[in-house]
């Protein structure tokens, strides 16, 4: 896969058929994810995650649920 920085414009190939590749952006995804929850948490944001696969309805009702809870 080709990938541009948009920045810069330079270009460069990752090789997603590699493991380690596929295993190393997973685990800076979420640590990406987990820094971006603790900043807003700390700020008194809260966090639903939606995944384009999952039942959004029922993920949102819990969500409010457990809001409400509070």
């Amino acid at each position: 896969m080709v990938i541009e920085d948009a920045e810069t414009g330079a270009e460069f190939e990752v090789d997603t058929m590699r493991e380690s590749v596929r295993r190393d952006y997973a685990a800076r995804g979420a640590a990406r994810l987990e820094k971006l929850d603790r900043s807003l948490g700390q700020t008194g944001v809260d966090v639903v995650r939606l995944c384009s696969g999952d039942d959004y309805a029922a993920t949102m009702q819990r969500f409010f649920e457990q809001r409400r809870r509070r």
